[in-house]
């Protein structure tokens, strides 16, 4: 009884399945196709298969077609529409509507003789902002060889962040970061990733450029006559850049002017903005006045001859910037920031030596006390910073041609380790000191360079000293 009962169930669950789908059978057979459009990749390599997909139109009508190809002997379809290369050259593929003979399309497949090997993608930028420029980045991939498929299939792996056209054209779309992946299209398999990180604001720029003429007369007869080109150099090699600074020039200030100008220059900025801190005059080191000093430290001189210790500069800076602070010093039209007496015989390089020691000390105690002490701490610091000095100025670089002023020896060297023209600021095209050649200068690549062309031409009696992150890009084009 139970056995039949168990078997009376079935037919009438088979009856009422038989029952349902009439209707929709009838339902599919009354709305009749019209016209099919394919999708897929249009290139395949010889031996590689990729698969194209049908879609018949209008919605609810019969999705089911025939796949043929005009010559098999250059490629072959699938009844699921997957066409395999055979020989190079070039064949139609068709879908035809199996409801309706009449219906069809058909695209161009083209076969290559080789598939693609590698992929290489470029970018101008790998960085996006939300609320800044820029917002999009359009990727260039790049097959090899030469005669494979210059056809790509673009993928993000998180849309959310970053979203990707089918040309390689990036959308930011959320604060993070995504892998955009590019595969080529010819079957092959093989495919190029690169990652594309979205903040949410385009960090601002601040620069601060003081040149400091007068003051610490001793043993001068005047005026710092090329400070004020230095100046010049600074803010043309700025301007000169792709990143957009907002400037402030200042000259000849008192020691409380150079803080107060501190605070002005930088009141605006904000968490993940830029500010560089640049200063052109004279400087000394703790010993040529001891009684300025509590610690042993360098300092900047005011036109007032009241010194701006290394601690108080780099406690402004702290407080003020919120962000990372590049901080360049020049001085004496020769790159010299300590005027240091040492005595006749003595290494004259011996105080520039000293005095750098001393300023990078004060930041690394500032980046210390802002808890950025300990492994990695040059790298999470605050300051990154470069310093050129000398005994006393060696005097000034030779007139260049066409001009009849000149700019320090560390300038000089600095503005063309960028790439740029002086006094334009024009970029030239080339960044002789970018030794990657990723169009940017890193701090380390601008140390490497300026010292060794100014320890060049001063004889090795300067000496150039930087501090921070190596890493951390301080101009680009």
């Amino acid at each position: 009884m139970r056995r039949m009962l168990i078997c009376l169930a079935a037919v009438i669950l088979a009856a009422v399945c038989v029952l349902y789908a009439l209707p929709q059978a009838e339902a599919r057979a009354d709305i009749p196709a019209e016209s099919i459009v394919i999708s897929g990749s249009r290139e395949v390599a010889v031996g590689k298969t990729v698969r194209l997909s049908a879609e018949v139109s209008p919605d609810g009508a019969d999705q089911d077609v025939r796949w043929k190809s005009s010559d098999e002997s250059i490629a072959t379809v699938s009844s699921s529409g997957k066409v395999r290369g055979i020989a190079a050259g070039k064949v139609k593929i068709t879908a035809v509507s199996r409801a309706d003979k009449s219906v069809r399309k058909s695209v161009t497949v083209t076969v290559r003789e080789k598939a693609v090997r590698k992929i290489t993608i470029s970018a101008e930028t790998q960085e996006l902002y939300l609320n800044g420029s820029p917002g999009t980045v359009t990727l260039r991939a790049e097959a090899s060889p030469a005669s494979a498929s210059q056809a790509f299939t673009w993928k993000s792996s998180d849309p959310k962040v970053a979203k990707v056209s089918r040309k390689g054209k990036v959308t930011a779309v959320g604060a993070g970061s995504a892998k955009i992946t590019a595969t080529a299209a010819d079957g092959s398999g093989v495919s190029r990733k690169i990652t594309i990180t979205v903040k949410r604001k385009a960090p601002s720029c601040y620069a601060l450029l003081i040149g400091n003429g007068y003051g610490y007369t001793a043993d001068f007869t005047g005026q710092l006559k090329d400070s004020p080109y230095n100046l010049r150099a600074m803010k043309g090699l700025l301007k000169g850049l792709k990143t957009s600074w907002h400037i402030t020039v200042k000259s000849d200030l008192a020691a409380n002017e150079i803080i107060s100008a501190i605070h002005s220059a930088y009141a605006k900025a904000e968490e993940g903005d830029i500010c560089l801190f640049f200063y052109s005059g004279h400087g000394v080191s703790d010993e040529e006045a001891p009684a300025i000093y509590d610690s042993e430290q360098g300092g900047l001189i005011g036109v007032d001859d009241e010194v701006v210790t290394g601690t108080r500069l780099a406690n402004a800076l702290k407080n003020t910037c919120p962000g990372k602070v590049i901080v360049i010093l020049d001085s004496c039209g020769s790159g010299s920031l300590v005027h240091k007496k040492n005595g006749a015989g003595a290494d004259p390089a011996a105080g520039a030596r000293q005095f750098t020691q001393q300023m990078n000390d004060a930041f690394a105690r500032a980046d210390s006390l802002a808890g950025n002490s300990g492994t990695g701490a040059l790298r999470n610091g605050r300051f990154v910073v470069l310093t050129a000095c000398a005994y006393r100025e060696l005097g000034a670089l030779n007139p260049m041609e066409g001009f009849d002023v000149t700019i320090s020896i560390f300038m000089y060297h600095l503005i063309h380790a960028a790439g740029c023209d002086y006094p334009s600021g024009k970029y030239s095209g080339h960044m002789p000191a970018d030794t990657d050649g990723d169009g940017c200068l890193t701090l380390q690549e601008a140390y490497a360079w300026v010292r060794e062309k100014v320890v060049a031409d001063s004889d090795d009696t300067q000496h150039v000293s930087n501090y921070g992150d190596g890493s951390y890009v301080l101009f680009s084009h």
